[in-house]
C-alpha cells in the first residue's frame, strides 16, 4: 500500500535512491545466477552440460543486468506527470 508511482517518483529524484537501487539490482542479480551455478555444479554431470546451462544463466544475468540499468539510468521523474 505504501509504494506507488508517486513515491518511486519522489524517490528516483535522488541520485542515491536511483544508485542504491540499481546496486540492488546488481547484487541481486549476482547473487541469483551464482545460486544457479552452485545448483548446476551440484546436479548436472556432464561437463558439456554445465559449461552451456551456464552459460545460459550469465548471459540472461547479463542482459537483465543491462535491461535493469537501462531503465534505472534513463528513468526521469519529470517526465510523468504528477500522481496523487
Amino acid at each position: 500500500d505504501r509504494v506507488y508511482f508517486a513515491f518511486i517518483q519522489l524517490r528516483w529524484s535522488s541520485v542515491f535512491w536511483k544508485s542504491w537501487d540499481w546496486l540492488m539490482l546488481v547484487l541481486a542479480l549476482l547473487h541469483g545466477v551464482n545460486g544457479l551455478r552452485v545448483i548446476v555444479l551440484d546436479y548436472v554431470r556432464s561437463a558439456r552440460a554445465r559449461l552451456s546451462i551456464n552459460s545460459f544463466f550469465t548471459i540472461l544475468g547479463a542482459a537483465l543486468m543491462v535491461l535493469g540499468t537501462i531503465i534505472v539510468v534513463t528513468f526521469d521523474p519529470a517526465d510523468w506527470p504528477a500522481v496523487t
